[in-house]
């Protein structure tokens, strides 16, 4: 019984990272655009950022902090956009992008 438990909140934790990773494009440089509680704003800056013609990267939106944290550090990650207005959806993240940083990645926000 404990095993199909631990099954069931594998499936959970791992069901946001999969469903991201699978609308990955297959091949250039990533840009995340982090909108916190604020969806509907990272849709359309995203779609702002991905209209420029002269754009090589693709934008991936992310919402949960969790996700951010694991996509950061992916090795096609260049560029991160936070596009939250809102203290709670940013406060504890200095540390995590600082990290980002450190190694070359770039930040704006």
């Amino acid at each position: 019984m404990k095993r199909l438990g631990l099954f069931v909140a594998t499936l959970f934790l791992l069901l946001p990272v999969s469903v991201t990773a699978l609308s990955m494009p297959a091949k250039g440089p990533i840009l995340l655009v982090y909108s916190g509680s604020m969806p509907g704003w990272g849709a359309v800056l995203s779609e702002i950022l991905e209209s420029d013609p002269r754009a090589s990267y693709h934008c991936v939106q992310v919402q949960d902090r969790e996700l951010l944290s694991l996509l950061l550090f992916l090795p096609r990650t260049e560029g991160l956009v936070i596009a939250s207005v809102i203290d709670a959806d940013v406060k504890g993240l200095e540390s995590m992008v600082k990290d980002f940083m450190d190694q070359g990645g770039a930040v704006i926000g």
